[in-house]
């Protein structure tokens, strides 16, 4: 069964329950206008993406989601958010079919993000997270939260069609494909000021490898089992941060060569967030954070070295008017790269977002990790 079957089998058997359900629908519909410069294009581009969510009541103690997306950028194409059932009991849920699961607490690095595949298609108008099919179970008790989740797939991260057509096909390693499924458990709990998340992951990894086929890069997957831990201390207005994970025959690759080879990796990060004289009429919070990857420039994942700062500006007005200013420092290569966002809201349903991203970084030294040189966007989105 293909990726587009799997995700129309979910889509039919959840409406299949809701045909005599009532809900409410919310979403957005975004219209982005892109100057950017890559390695492959260089002009002025139009995106447009449209993501409803549509919730359901189905009984006392259980709710439907159905969140179709579609992206317009030179092609057309489709993904599904979320289309699950919800299942309450006191202290606990279960959940069935496509979903998305947000895991960690660092600002930059996603070290204990394991669960969904990376759209970077989105990264321009919305969430950066593709739809996954799962079974998930999560239990509160005296002593903390456990979440068990068994993945039925493994979708291929997708790209933007001006670097990776949507036709091209990705290679796996022996024994596994994109219907290799996954487990993931992970454990929550608060001690006073500390917050503690310990996590273990195995199944298809998340980053892949690129290969250069007939002139065309492919992404190539391999296996992983990862384990981690995340941990968030809070003083006041004052929150300091750390990740580590640790992986067992991790797939890496020379970044001049292209080889492929499989090793040990410990990865981690370690931050500081602090919030700055926030009253009724701004606010202010200031971010920072160093992440390493112990495969070092042959690691697959965008941060390995790396050293980042930040800030953001808040007026705390009716128009909700926000202010980033963000910069990463890639120590191996001493290149820099800055982002620059403002948000508006001008009606009650309509926002404007203008974001500038200026990046010193060789875009050609791993091809498979989406760096335009240069991008100004500016985008209306219309929620409803």
């Amino acid at each position: 069964m293909t990726k587009h079957q799997s995700n129309t089998a979910w889509a039919l058997l959840l409406c299949s329950s809701l045909a005599v359900a009532d809900g409410q629908m919310s979403g957005d519909l975004s219209f982005t206008a892109i100057s950017e410069q890559t390695p492959t294009t260089d002009g002025l581009r139009s995106v447009i993406s449209l993501a409803p969510e549509v919730t359901w009541d189905i009984a006392p103690e259980a709710s439907a989601t159905f969140a179709p997306y579609l992206h317009y950028d030179q092609e057309l194409t489709t993904d599904i958010h979320k289309a699950k059932v919800d299942i309450y009991w006191r202290g606990g849920n279960a959940s069935l079919g496509i979903d998305q699961v947000t895991w960690g607490k660092m600002e930059f690095s996603r070290l204990s993000d394991r669960i969904n595949q990376t759209d970077l298609r989105s990264l321009l108008t919305g969430d950066p997270k593709q739809g996954q099919a799962m079974a998930r179970v999560s239990q509160n008790t005296p002593v903390g939260q456990f979440e068990l989740l068994h993945l039925f797939d493994s979708p291929q991260r997708k790209y933007p069609t001006d670097l990776l057509p949507a036709d091209v096909e990705a290679v796996y390693a022996d024994k596994i494909s994109e219907e290799s499924s996954g487990w993931a458990l992970r454990y929550d709990q608060y001690f006073g000021a500390f917050d503690i998340g310990i996590y273990g992951y195995t199944g298809v990894d998340r980053d892949p490898a690129v290969m250069v086929q007939n002139q065309r890069l492919q992404p190539y997957y391999d296996e992983v089992t990862q384990a981690g831990i995340d941990l968030q201390y809070t003083a006041g207005s004052l929150l300091i941060k750390s990740a580590y994970r640790q992986s067992w025959d991790q797939i890496q690759q020379d970044p001049v060569s292209y080889q492929l080879s499989t090793a040990d990796a410990q990865a981690y990060a370690i931050g500081a967030e602090y919030a700055l004289n926030n009253n009724d009429t701004a606010s202010a919070t200031v971010f920072a954070e160093y992440a390493n990857d112990s495969r070092g420039k042959s690691a697959l994942q965008a941060m390995q070295n790396d050293v980042s700062l930040g800030a953001k500006f808040g007026l705390n007005n009716l128009q909700n008017t926000e202010f980033t200013v963000a910069g990463n420092y890639d120590l191996d290569d001493e290149k820099s790269v800055y982002n620059l966002r403002a948000e508006h809201r001008w009606t009650d349903r309509t926002k404007l977002e203008v974001n500038a991203y200026i990046s010193g970084k060789d875009s050609q030294s791993n091809p498979i990790n989406y760096q335009p040189d240069s991008r100004f966007d500016f985008s209306l989105s219309y929620n409803f």
